[in-house]
């Protein structure tokens, strides 16, 4: 596939995110985030050209660049990927995150002033299909550690709650036992999905990084990560 690349320099940290279990990584092929609006309040941002204003964020400077493929005459309409990059105040960073397919980002070191555009090696339907796959069972897992985290919270609430009344007690009737439990079993319930829908972004991963299609790429930015969360304990009773 041919791809349109759009690079975002802008303030705000609106990089969207996918989640493979251990941590996140930013994905370029996703619609962009919204982002505060830094622009409405800055001189900078509000004389932007209109050709180069970002219709998705306010405090945002837009250009794009084409990267064909190798088999372009069979690319119906070329494919959206975004980069970031940050401007503004100094001294105020970014998280730092793996970007998802960061073939796009920079041109090869040795063209600095007329950089060649290397063409985009073909894609199958398949391994798009398995791309894509990837990024929705990110998106999910990304939602779930999101739910997760609120649970984990409320386990946390009740359970200081529950010592605050009355100590730690198990009798079934108490509404906070019964309602720890519930809370518990959400959480479980949560852990079996997530589970579940990382095995599915393992094989698509497989799929896409290491050869399992034919008429594919290897794509970057998917190496393990470490934990974001190596502790899930709640403490209390």
């Amino acid at each position: 596939m041919c791809y349109s690349v759009i690079t975002h320099s802008l303030e705000c940290d609106a990089r969207p995110v996918i989640n493979d279990g251990y941590g996140e990584i930013v994905n370029g092929y996703a619609d962009p985030s919204p982002c505060c609006d830094t622009g409405s309040r800055n001189t900078f941002f509000s004389n932007i050209p209109s050709a180069m204003r970002c219709p998705s964020h306010g405090c945002c400077v837009v250009t794009t660049s084409f990267r064909p493929c190798t088999v372009r005459y069979l690319c119906d309409e070329p494919v959206q990927f975004h980069l970031y990059n940050r401007v503004g105040r100094p001294g105020v960073q970014w998280r730092p995150l793996p970007v998802l397919d960061w073939t796009f980002q920079s041109p090869p070191a040795d063209k600095f002033f007329y950089p060649r555009v290397e063409p985009v090696p073909y894609e199958s339907p398949e391994w798009r299909y398995a791309l894509q796959i990837l990024t929705e069972a990110g998106e999910v897992i990304r939602d779930l550690k999101k739910v997760t985290a609120r649970v984990r919270d409320a386990i946390r609430e009740k359970s200081w709650a529950h010592i605050r009344e009355h100590g730690c007690c198990y009798f079934r009737e108490c509404p906070l036992v019964k309602e720890l439990s519930r809370l518990q079993g959400e959480k479980m319930e949560l852990a079996r999905a997530r589970a579940g829908i990382m095995g599915k972004f393992a094989y698509a991963k497989w799929m896409v990084c290491h050869g399992g299609l034919e008429g594919g790429r290897a794509v970057s930015g998917l190496e393990m990560q470490s934990p974001d969360n190596p502790s899930e304990d709640e403490g209390g009773c």
